[in-house]
């Protein structure tokens, strides 16, 4: 099929009726802003047919999906994905789609979906629903893929790209769990007891299947060390009393010896198998990784406002510290609290049966000497933790915020050494820190003090019991009321008991230093995100977009034809201070395939737009209140392309500079080959020696410490090229180049437009999504001016304006 009058029909079309009353986005846009992108439509139309010719007669429509990433609600209970035809729509057209796992889990969040896709001659859109699964568990933002394959496809070829996308399902529950959902939201949590606090942790953890099982399991094996220590305690009175006594038989001795030995030792073999056993069953873990990955999540996901508020050492130790004393000193105290509470149950019963069980009669007297030491050692114990308290939490309160200020001189000094070395500041840095420590050790000194007061009282207690005890029932001994064996064993039960409330009172008292890590991660973990924001904000792009193209349906798809667009779109921040920006309602229309430069005075808001195009920040939109920014006026993005903001500052991870220039890559694509690597360095101009690092090195180092601020800045642009993105938007390019080196760098990035991406197939050409290119440069005259399609200008007062001709080619003469 001949596709070239399909697409001139179809840009007539376009041309004519495009902005026509279907679309409100587009109804107040200005003729002056319409004629303009039609005339740079047209040069670009021209440019393309010129360099590389109309499209093959036998060139298959590329399948793709509308977004590469959509949002959902969980409550919405279905998530809508849409896939498009981009190309010839005269035939059928068929493809295989199916969802795949990435954190959000197939039957626990969504229902897996998998069909395959017909396209009817004529249709270039198809809808797919998944349904998301409703739940009251807690959980960040989680996402799954939905994939297109080449099983089954016919008459079509899957896009390079947008041949996967991620859904993402908005969980606006609160952690641990909903029951103080209003002031946890509300940043109330310290209203809420701290003890009902790490009790609703312990329920939403508990919900967790691996954590679930694995912790029954370590309850019942610590049933079984309990059982066997009451066995103990049976065969050491036993002995005693029955084997070693003087009217005992002494024929049977040696046989009740050997099998008092064989039960001692039977219990252990099969307690030490599952105490090691204990290590594989993954409840630290996995309770871990919950709070830890989840934590990232969050911190990803974190709203401007949040950002700002945030304290980064805190979140570090969040992260690291806090999280690991929740599991280990808050929810893996449970096991160690039911043993002894198991254990002191077992003791109870120990005591009240055992005489029953071996023919013996049980007075009144009997029950009160044996049960009374057992019930005094608990209630004793908890009056005291209940009067000690307020001091506990208070010693535990200050360490934890010690180390918190220590953690944070540390991070100040690393952030800030380059300015300490430079203003000779050293003293003063290390004087901060030592007064740090100082305070942590005062803490950490008051906080041992207490603990070790508060632990000695369970041996306070024994010896106070025993004092009274030990002449008391031992003169029932000597007046052979009692016997040897049941004294003895009183005594040990005694003794255990001192020792179980001294262990209750340990766990009790490492639960409570959690509190003040579980007031710290519940609210990190309820700080609010953009999720939400940029679940509205993709939707309404999405709507836009689909109105947009709504015009021509029944003919080609039309998303290569939409373009990006500002209408009247006011963008303002919250002040800090006295430091805050406002941009003026500012529009244009940027059609896709152009290179666009926008000029101006300092911080005037090129930025701002530039991040407003990447979707750094969030437009305001009716509808959705906004925190951090306000504005009016509406924005339009193409939603089946990717767009890459690269901000002006370099930056690179401590990994090789082959990895660091192949992060953006997306896998399979062929993008990250060494070859095509080197090829965009050469054209750039990156010197031979980084271009041998880049080939041979397999170095990892702090990158900017190691490279000038040119060669950062080169290999900063390099990796935006070879990520290969459909809108690649580049604040201040030639921030650090010279004028020899930016004019190449134009001139690479021209060449990046025009051939739809850099070192890439030319026989390829015709199947790739146009590439559109918009940097800021700092004047008209120069050559990021010269070499764009259209240049604008941005001040805070007028906002964004358009050059025309005249004015450019004058400002370019001079």
């Amino acid at each position: 099929v001949d596709k070239a009058p399909i697409f001139r029909a179809m840009n007539s079309i376009y041309e004519k009726d495009f902005y026509a009353g279907n679309s409100d986005f587009y109804a107040s846009t200005s003729e002056a802003t319409k004629d303009f992108g039609s005339k740079i439509q047209s040069t670009i139309r021209e440019r393309d047919l010129k360099l590389h010719g109309p499209d093959p007669s036998n060139l298959k429509p590329s399948i793709s999906f509308e977004a590469p990433i959509i949002y959902c609600e969980e409550a919405q209970a279905q998530a809508r994905v849409a896939i498009l035809r981009i190309g010839d729509s005269s035939f059928t057209s068929s493809v295989a789609v199916t969802t795949r796992d990435i954190s959000a889990k197939a039957h626990v969040k969504y229902i897996p979906h998998s069909e395959i896709l017909v396209f009817r001659p004529g249709e270039w859109r198809k809808e797919i629903v998944i349904d998301i699964i409703n739940d009251d568990k807690w959980d960040c933002t989680l996402e799954f893929e939905v994939v297109l394959s080449n099983e089954g496809i016919q008459n079509a070829m899957l896009a390079t790209y947008a041949h996967s996308m991620r859904v993402k399902i908005i969980d606006g529950d609160a952690f641990p769990t909903q029951k103080f959902r209003q002031q946890l939201l509300d940043m109330k949590e310290d209203e809420i007891k701290k003890p009902l606090l790490l009790l609703e942790y312990f329920k939403m953890n508990f919900t967790n299947p691996i954590v679930r099982v694995g912790t029954i399991k370590i309850l019942l094996v610590d049933m079984i060390g309990n059982l066997r220590f009451v066995v103990d305690l049976f065969l050491d009175m036993y002995i005693v009393d029955y084997v070693l006594c003087p009217s005992c038989n002494p024929d049977m001795a040696l046989f009740n010896l050997l099998l008092i030995s064989i039960l001692k030792v039977g219990f252990f073999p099969l307690e030490h198998y599952l105490e090691y056993r204990k290590n594989f069953w993954k409840v630290g873990g996995t309770s871990r990784m919950t709070l830890q990955a989840n934590l990232l999540r969050k911190y990803l996901s974190y709203d401007e406002q949040s950002l700002s508020e945030i304290n980064a050492s805190k979140l570090t130790l969040a992260l690291t510290r806090d999280c690991t004393m929740m599991v280990q000193k808050g929810f893996g105290q449970i096991p160690k609290f039911a043993n002894d509470l198991s254990r002191l149950v077992l003791i109870i019963f120990y005591q009240t049966f055992t005489p029953l069980a071996l023919g013996k009669e049980l007075t009144l007297a009997n029950v009160l000497q044996r049960i009374i030491p057992v019930i005094f050692f608990p209630i004793v114990m908890a009056c005291f933790l209940l009067f000690r308290n307020r001091t506990v939490l208070s010693t535990l309160h200050a360490v934890h915020n010690s180390q918190n200020a220590m953690l944070h001189q540390v991070r100040q000094t690393v952030l800030n050494n380059r300015l300490i070395q430079d203003y000779k500041k050293r003293g003063v840095f290390v004087d901060r820190f030592v007064e740090t420590i100082k305070q942590y050790n005062g803490a950490l000194v008051a906080a041992q003090a207490v603990s070790t007061n508060n632990t000695l009282f369970a041996e306070w207690c024994v010896l106070s019991v025993l004092v009274i005890y030990i002449p008391v029932v031992g003169m029932m001994v000597v007046d052979d009321r009692l016997a040897l064996g049941t004294f003895l064993n009183n005594i040990a039960i005694i003794k255990a008991l001192g020792r179980m409330c001294t262990q209750m009172y340990e766990v009790v008292l490492t639960m409570q230093s959690t509190f003040q890590s579980l007031s710290t991660v519940t609210h990190f973990m309820n700080l609010p995100t953009d999720s939400l924001h940029r679940s509205k904000q993709n939707q309404q792009n999405l709507k836009q977009a689909r109105a947009a193209m709504k015009q021509l349906d029944g003919a080609c798809c039309p998303a290569d034809l939409l373009c990006i667009e500002m209408r009247s779109l006011h963008f303002r921040y919250n002040p800090k201070g006295h430091i805050g920006i406002a941009l003026s309602p500012s529009s244009m229309m940027l059609p896709q395939g152009g290179f666009y430069t926008l000029v101006g005075p300092p911080s005037e808001g090129k930025g701002t737009i530039l991040k407003l195009l990447g979707e750094v920040l969030i437009p305001y939109f009716p509808g959705f209140e906004r925190n951090v920014a306000d504005g009016s006026g509406e924005l339009l993005i193409p939603p089946h392309v990717r767009a890459l903001h690269v901000s002006k500052d370099p930056m690179f991870t401590q990994d090789t500079l082959l990895e660091n220039l192949t992060f953006g890559c997306i896998k399979d694509t062929g993008d990250d080959s060494v070859e095509r690597v080197l090829a965009i360095c050469t054209k750039l101009g990156v010197p031979n020696h980084l271009l041998r690092t880049i080939n041979e090195s397999k170095l990892r180092c702090k990158w900017l410490e190691m490279l000038s601020s040119t060669e950062s800045a080169l290999l900063h642009i390099a990796r935006a090229l070879v990520a290969n993105p459909e809108i690649l938007i580049i604040h201040k390019p030639a921030l650090f180049l010279n004028t020899e080196m930016s004019d190449i760098m134009y001139t690479v990035l021209k060449e990046y437009v025009s051939n739809r991406g850099l070192c890439v197939s030319n026989s390829s050409y015709h199947e790739r999504r146009p590439r559109t290119c918009i940097i800021s440069a700092r004047r008209v005259q120069g050559a990021g001016a010269a070499v764009a399609d259209a240049v604008f200008t941005v001040s805070l007062k007028t906002g964004l304006r358009r050059l025309n001709t005249d004015e450019e080619t004058e400002n370019n003469k001079g």
